[in-house]
């Protein structure tokens, strides 16, 4: 299907959400082994509606006061301004104070610094002013710069750092209704759990993990910094989970939606859920990702659609063209019906059965036919 530029026209005026300044800090121990690094990483509580159970770093969104806080050797005004950000999100949420001067105080007065902060007394720059304390600048390492994605109703700029944690001070979870757990990990083995799917991992953390890695090296920050998505470039791939790739596409769907979710699904065998977009643009991304899967040795064993609605099939006959025309497309007969010849449905998939895809990990999906939302609808 290709695109149809009155179809264009009426792409929806739902507007993306505008993302909030945020920081994170990816602290690293103090004496760490440079081959195989220990960073600190937390779980976000179940509770939480973004995010929730994820495992990530420590930081938090932007306030008004972090622009007052003295920062030294700062290159501008903003970035002076995340660092203080970074810098009393570590603090509040891990007791963590990276402040020069910081290391004459002892464990109780970091505790009491921390409760007069939490409890509203003073302000985190009247607290380093009020103890003779500041922010400097080299202290913290610019990491990269990553924009949620324009599907998530919340969003956030956030700006990584790379910090050093002070060998003097713990970092601890206690109190926080944000986290449930931290800890320190070594980098490598926190993304071989990721690869057995035990945690759930937003791209910039996976991101920083693997490049952490591969070690402390001279060319550290350079391979931190090393993909457009650093550069607050948007993030189409989202791979929450090995195997379970999300590919946002852009659609004419109701506001205030502005993208339908197409899933690729397998390690090497794959399926492809809902290629929606009848746009160009979205059709060659998403094209150019299924391009990069084969081009790594997968192969693609169909196309497979959820329902008949214009946002979760506009893409499909764009994507079979440029597959060779031969990818099998399956559906429940009920949608197969509905689309009549608009779109060749070559597999009836029926409910509760079961879709064994080959590879290490070997996944397998359950079809259950859920009519309501269209009649033929499928979920998995």
């Amino acid at each position: 299907m290709s695109t149809n530029p009155a179809t264009e026209a009426k792409a929806p005026a739902a507007q993306a959400a505008m993302p909030k300044d945020a920081a994170a800090l990816i602290l690293l121990r103090a004496g760490t082994y440079r081959a195989n690094p220990e960073t600190f990483w937390v779980r976000r509580s179940e509770r939480l509606a973004f995010l929730g159970g994820f495992h990530a770093f420590p930081g938090g969104q932007r306030d008004a006061t972090d622009a007052l806080t003295r920062v030294e050797n700062f290159v501008d005004a903003e970035t002076a301004a995340m660092i203080a950000c970074a810098a009393r999100e570590l603090f509040e949420e891990l007791g963590v104070l990276i402040a020069r001067g910081s290391e004459t105080l002892t464990k109780g007065q970091r505790a009491s610094l921390l409760d007069d902060l939490e409890s509203g007394r003073m302000t985190f720059p009247e607290l380093l002013n009020h103890y003779g304390l500041h922010l400097d600048a080299n202290d913290f390492t610019f990491a990269g710069r990553w924009v949620t994605p324009p599907f998530s109703p919340r969003r956030f700029d956030t700006w990584f750092f790379l910090v050093n944690c002070p060998a003097k001070q713990e970092p601890h979870v206690a109190g926080d209704a944000e986290l449930a757990s931290g800890e320190w990990i070594r980098a490598s083995d926190a993304v071989a759990r990721w690869e057995r799917s035990e945690v759930l991992l937003v791209p910039p953390v996976l991101h920083a993990l693997k490049t952490l890695a591969g070690g402390i090296t001279d060319d550290l920050i350079e391979r931190f910094l090393s993909i457009p998505q650093a550069h607050q470039q948007p993030v189409r791939r989202i791979e929450f989970l090995p195997g379970f790739i999300c590919f946002p596409v852009r659609t004419p769907t109701k506001p205030p939606a502005t993208h339908t979710n197409c899933y690729i699904v397998g390690s090497s065998e794959l399926v492809i859920i809902d290629p929606g977009s009848p746009y160009e643009e979205e059709q060659a991304a998403l094209a150019a990702c299924i391009d990069d899967l084969l081009n790594e040795g997968r192969k693609i064993r169909e196309i497979i659609l959820t329902h008949l609605h214009p946002d979760h099939v506009g893409g499909v006959n764009a994507l079979r063209e440029h597959l060779g025309g031969s990818v099998t497309v399956a559906a429940h007969r009920l949608t197969a019906e509905a689309l009549d010849d608009s779109i060749r449905i070559d597999r009836f998939i029926e409910d509760e059965e079961l879709i064994e895809l080959k590879g290490e990990p070997r996944l397998s999906l359950r079809a259950l036919h859920t009519p309501g939302h269209a009649r033929g609808h499928l979920c998995f």
